[in-house]
Formats: C-alpha cells, sequence, structure tokens
C-alpha cells in the first residue's frame, strides 16, 4: 500500500475562514472606534481612529509575512526572544516612561513598547520549546517543573514590581494552563 503524498503549498495552509473572522472583528473595532470618537459638529477624523487603523494595517503586513516563515524557527529562538523581553522588561524599571501610576513603556521616539506585552507570546514559545522532546506520557512530577517555574518567576516578578498585576497574573494563567495539559 503507498501512501498519499500531497503537495501543499504555504496558501493551501492557510486557515482562510479564520483570517476573515479575524478581518471581521478588527473592521467591526474599527467602525465602533470611528463612531465612539467622530463629532459631527467638526471636519476631519480623529487622530486615535488614524492611529488605530495604521496600527491595523501593519499589524496586517506583520501577519502576511511571518505566515510565510517556517514556525520551527521560533522555537529554535524561543530562549534568545525570552531573554531579550526579560532585558527590555528590566530596562523598563531604569528608563521606563510613566503613565498613570505605573512605569511599563519604553519611549521609542515612533512609539511606546510594552515588553510585558510581547512577553506573553515569549512565554508561551519558551514552555512549549522546554517541554518539547521531554514528553513522557505520564506526567511530570514537581522536580520537571522547577525550570518552567524559574522562566516563569523572573518576568512576573519584574512586570508586577511596575506595578501590573493584571499582565504578571495573565502570565501565571497561560504558563499555568500550559504546564496543566
Amino acid at each position: 500500500m503507498a501512501l498519499q503524498v500531497q503537495e501543499r503549498t504555504t496558501l493551501s495552509k492557510v486557515d482562510w475562514n479564520l483570517i476573515l473572522v479575524i478581518l471581521a472583528i478588527n473592521l467591526v473595532g474599527l467602525i465602533n472606534l470611528y463612531s465612539a470618537t467622530s463629532d459631527p459638529h467638526t471636519r476631519g477624523v480623529d487622530r486615535l481612529f488614524i492611529s488605530q487603523s495604521i496600527y491595523m494595517v501593519a499589524g496586517w503586513g506583520i501577519f502576511t509575512l511571518l505566515t510565510f516563515v517556517d514556525y520551527k524557527i521560533f522555537l529554535r529562538l524561543a530562549y534568545p526572544i525570552y531573554g531579550i523581553n526579560c532585558c527590555f522588561l528590566f530596562l523598563v524599571d531604569v528608563l521606563g516612561h510613566t503613565a498613570l501610576g505605573g512605569q511599563r513603556w519604553i519611549d521609542l521616539g515612533v512609539l511606546k513598547y510594552q515588553p510585558s506585552e510581547t512577553l506573553k507570546v515569549a512565554m508561551v514559545l519558551v514552555i512549549a520549546r522546554h517541554f518539547q522532546n521531554k514528553s513522557t506520557g505520564v506526567g511530570f512530577g514537581f522536580s520537571k517543573l522547577f525550570v518552567p517555574a524559574i522562566l516563569l518567576f523572573i518576568p512576573t516578578a519584574l512586570v508586577i514590581k511596575q506595578p501590573d498585576l493584571g499582565t504578571g497574573l495573565m502570565l501565571v494563567a497561560v504558563t499555568g494552563t500550559m504546564l496543566l495539559f
């Protein structure tokens, strides 16, 4: 019996339904933002609406580029991405921009970067990378969870120090869910 190998291009692997749903949600969000920020007595469009539109277009551009990147490269780069994010979290403590009672952003001139947001993705990558080749089929004892606990503790402590308890708890929840499964 011969195996049938199906030739698939990158575009045929894309879940078009998911992309259309995400695009629809983006557009509904922009319509809501426009209706909430527009003033019938003034001409022009609110700056917030314009900046969000630009960010959405930039996000879709990044998404399109990343669609063509082999996902295995992210597993190879998981630890460096995690380390860079932790360094940026430390820099927030030293050079960070303070607003609304918290020191969470690094001012890059063009935009303000909040490392705790990209750290959420970095945590998923680094925990997935850590457990990638360690599957036993019977689970892990507490001694095997020491390294993931350290990987979680360092950035969570830095995030909570900003203070950003919500993001810190989100890191714990995401990592805890990954450890559970």
